[in-house]
């Protein structure tokens, strides 16, 4: 019986959190017709982790179950409530309890494409060697539904990692992927830091040789202003979250051997996320984390698989840091990027 675990951790999403478990629990309603069409039984396995919310997330949990029977041969669910440790160690509780196959993570403001369980069976069968599934994301703003784009039924393609190096398998999402179980064994989430999604499928990516990526979009990612990456910051947690880069140069300087686009989209993410970080703090903050950051741009300019324009980037705001550069490093490209003008 091939079986599918779903984790979805849930942190003060009480407006969203409805429309993200209806978008996953369709999938329920696809597995019957899927094991008809293919001779394979498939079971869902929902498992909802609940971070302390205290906006009602938790109590929107138990009542949206409540009034759902599960039938075991189909699906399944989990409830779990925690105190608030952050959405990596949901994340990681969520891996924990996993018992299928294959697992997905879906953040609970997010929502997955009608169909997408059906998309993603289809790639493993006609692929049953791979060790994960990629497939496409669409954003949409907070207050609308997401304008998927291209056909369901795209042909999934295969990659040896081992033999090729495929850019698109390493500037994903992380969350648009369905990881093999096995595969995932020892992997976790770091708490507490930037980048903590990025780190976790680079070190998944480390381990596995064999893959297939779907053109499909099938994972909704919601923009919204309260979420973590609008969050207000302290100065302990601002100096924490250099971790990622960090542990960036340790990899570089270590024998493994990553593709020039990981580092690239590396690059670019902590990048973006310093001018972010710069043109969201007060004045105070900024004084005092300026000479971490100053440091930790100008360490990242010793990877030198970066393009010329991102060592420029990073040189240019860690000599010129003000709100002005982190404007136009940061909310210029992410315009442009949410208007499908540069990719």
């Amino acid at each position: 019986m091939a079986k599918i675990s779903i984790v979805i951790p849930v942190y003060n999403v009480a407006p969203y959190l409805r429309a993200c478990l209806r978008s996953v629990m369709d999938a329920a309603q696809e597995v019957k017709r899927i094991g008809e069409g293919v001779g394979v039984e498939w079971r869902v396995e929902v498992i909802c982790v609940d971070d302390g919310s205290t906006d009602g997330s938790g109590e929107i949990l138990d009542e949206f179950f409540h009034h759902s029977t599960p039938t075991p041969s189909l699906y399944t669910y989990k409830i779990l409530h925690q105190q608030n440790l952050g959405v990596s160690a949901a994340r990681n509780r969520g891996m924990d309890e996993a018992s299928g196959d294959w697992v997905l993570f879906v953040d609970g403001d997010d929502v997955m494409r009608s169909g997408w369980l059906s998309v993603v069976e289809e790639a493993l069968a006609a692929h049953p060697d791979v060790e994960a599934v990629q497939f496409g994301m669409r954003m949409f703003e907070d207050d609308q539904l997401p304008a998927w784009s291209g056909e369901m039924g795209s042909a999934a393609t295969r990659h040896e990692l081992v033999r090729e190096i495929e850019p698109k398998l390493w500037r994903t999402a992380f969350y648009c992927m369905a990881y093999s179980r096995k595969a995932l064994k020892g992997i976790r989430f770091p708490s507490y830091v930037r980048g903590e999604d990025r780190l976790f499928f680079l070190s998944f990516m480390d381990r596995v040789r064999v893959v297939c990526r779907l053109e499909a979009e099938l994972y909704g990612y919601r923009q919204r202003s309260g979420s973590a990456m609008n969050s207000s910051y302290t100065i302990e947690k601002l100096r924490s979250e250099l971790w990622p880069s960090e542990q960036v140069l340790l990899w570089r300087n270590s024998a493994r051997s990553y593709p020039r686009a990981m580092w690239r989209r590396l690059g670019q993410d902590l990048t973006e996320w310093y001018a972010e970080r710069f043109f969201s703090c007060r004045g105070d903050l900024q004084k005092r984390v300026w000479s971490d950051w100053r440091k930790a741009l100008l360490d990242l300019r010793q990877v030198g698989e970066l393009s010329t324009y991102q060592r420029f980037v990073l040189r240019l705001f860690a000599v010129w840091p003000c709100k002005g550069t982190a404007f136009l490093l940061f909310y210029v490209p992410q315009w442009l990027k949410r208007h499908g003008i540069h990719r």
